[in-house]
């Protein structure tokens, strides 16, 4: 069964994993959510099953999706959907997600 429930800024989901603060286990495969900084990027790859989604709090990220380029900065949202190649890294510094 699903619950609700409120984990605190300082707080992640018991596991290996820290900065999770909601699994799909947690939410009956709905989402995944993860604090985390980025230094660096990911190698461009391919999600078949699920979105990514990132929420910038400060600095940038440059971002490749299929063809497009985009650059965010603090207060962007990005979305990557599913099955299309995508990479990402950080400009000027590590940024938080």
């Amino acid at each position: 069964m699903i619950r609700g429930y409120v984990i605190g800024p300082e707080d992640g989901l018991p596991g290996p994993i820290a900065g999770v603060k909601a699994s799909r286990r947690s939410t009956d495969g709905s989402l995944t959510l993860i604090e985390s900084t980025v230094d660096g990027g990911s190698p461009r790859h391919t999600r078949l099953y699920e979105d990514e989604s990132f929420y910038l709090l400060d600095r940038s990220l440059a971002v490749e999706s299929g063809g497009d380029r985009f650059t965010a900065t603090s207060g962007s949202v990005v979305f990557l959907p599913r099955t299309l190649p995508h990479t990402f890294h950080s400009v000027g510094g590590r940024p938080g997600c």
